[in-house]
């Protein structure tokens, strides 16, 4: 285990590299860093290490063919390892290796650096790589302003990374993030990735969507019959007005519910929003609510109440749209498309040289402004 520490020791340096031009082409330092984790894979006996059935990792739970090893047994805390291999029948398709930092290094992928190889040692994606609109279990690609998605271990995703394109693949067209068209090689796939949120496993069946959390009861029913003893039915609420199913209504609530930078709970029918790493968080966590509160009946999905630490909060999750990053302020809702330019200028100046604004069309009325009048239509629609 002498090589895998200096390995993560290694990380630091990598990560702080990173963060002043992160994006692809990957730095030299990274580069190295991950060659070397693919020699550690070659050279170490981590197959000797417990297997982890319930790895959620990332946010995506098990799947099939997927065997997981850890290097320690019990909670995931900094300095934790873990091997996914992916097998298609009796074929390895691909690696993924997980290193648990220390909190607070990436709240977007849960403190975990990971990269994931091919099994001949390419790699497809790194947790450091600038990609948008990635979710967990998906890599993705934009290109000529159309969105490549692939589930990160098929054989389509290896031809993508080789080629730069598939000799067949679907369109669904303005159906992405920003009202980006989305590329892949089935539509399965495309489906399968609008419909995934980091802590739920989801499987669509017969048009309908099935909603469950890893490591559930009703999970392990899924998995073995293809059906959990009991489920309920939410008609018409998930994404493209598809049907919902899962063990219970809370399930399908606390999946509504998710936004990408909130935390949410779900208690007594009322939803609490907080703001990832916010203070009222940790005391929300410690004692059941914190020391003030505010509440806005019927804001929520499906018309339950919200209750937050203060206004704001509620009114920034409400803001919040997959693709897009917003920003209140003074009462006005700024709208930028994840990984636009004009969010640094934006974060350093507080406007930018050019803007629109939309007058009353936001949240409750909320004037909107951006940098064109084509990224408030994506937003708003």
């Amino acid at each position: 285990m002498k090589r895998l520490s200096l390995l993560l020791a290694a990380l630091v340096s990598v990560s702080s590299t990173l963060s002043a031009s992160a994006g692809n082409p990957r730095t030299e330092t990274h580069e190295k860093y991950i060659s070397g984790l693919w020699q550690f894979l070659q050279e170490s006996d981590y197959q000797s290490w417990p297997q982890a059935a319930d790895f959620s990792g990332i946010g995506v739970g098990p799947r099939a063919g997927q065997k997981t090893f850890a290097s320690q047994e019990g909670d995931w805390a900094a300095g934790s390892i873990a091997v996914s291999e992916h097998w298609d029948g009796e074929s390895l398709a691909a690696i993924s290796l997980y290193a648990k930092q220390k909190p607070g290094y990436s709240e977007k992928n849960r403190d975990w650096y990971w990269v994931h190889f091919l099994a001949d040692g390419t790699v497809v994606s790194a947790s450091p790589d600038k990609e948008a609109h990635r979710k967990p279990g998906f890599v993705t690609w934009e290109e000529d302003g159309r969105l490549w998605v692939f589930d990160l271990t098929s054989a389509d995703a290896a031809d993508f990374v080789k080629t730069g394109d598939l000799a067949k693949s679907v369109t669904r067209i303005g159906a992405g993030p920003n009202g980006m068209s989305i590329r892949s090689s089935d539509v399965e796939t495309i489906d399968a990735y609008l419909t995934a949120r980091p802590g739920f496993a989801t499987f669509i069946v017969d048009g309908r969507l099935w909603v469950l959390v890893p490591g559930t009861e009703a999970y392990a029913e899924f998995v073995a019959s293809g059906e959990p003893a009991k489920s309920v039915t939410r008609v018409g609420a998930g994404p493209g007005g598809m049907t919902i199913r899962s063990g219970d209504i809370e399930t399908i609530d606390a999946y509504l519910a998710t936004r990408n930078g909130f935390e949410t709970f779900i208690v007594d029918g009322r939803l609490w929003v907080f703001k990832a790493g916010a203070e009222d968080l940790a005391e929300f966590k410690a004692s059941g609510e914190p020391a003030k509160s505010v509440t806005r009946v019927g804001a929520g999905p499906n018309g339950m109440t919200i209750r937050s630490g203060d206004s704001e909060t509620i009114d920034a999750y409400l803001a919040a749209r997959d693709g897009f990053e917003t920003f209140i302020v003074d009462g006005r809702l700024w709208v930028f498309r994840s990984g636009a330019e004009e969010i640094a200028e934006f974060k350093q100046f507080g406007e930018p040289a050019k803007s629109v604004t939309r007058v009353g069309a936001g949240l409750n009325g909320m004037t909107i402004r951006s940098v064109d009048g084509a990224t408030i239509d994506a937003y708003l629609n």
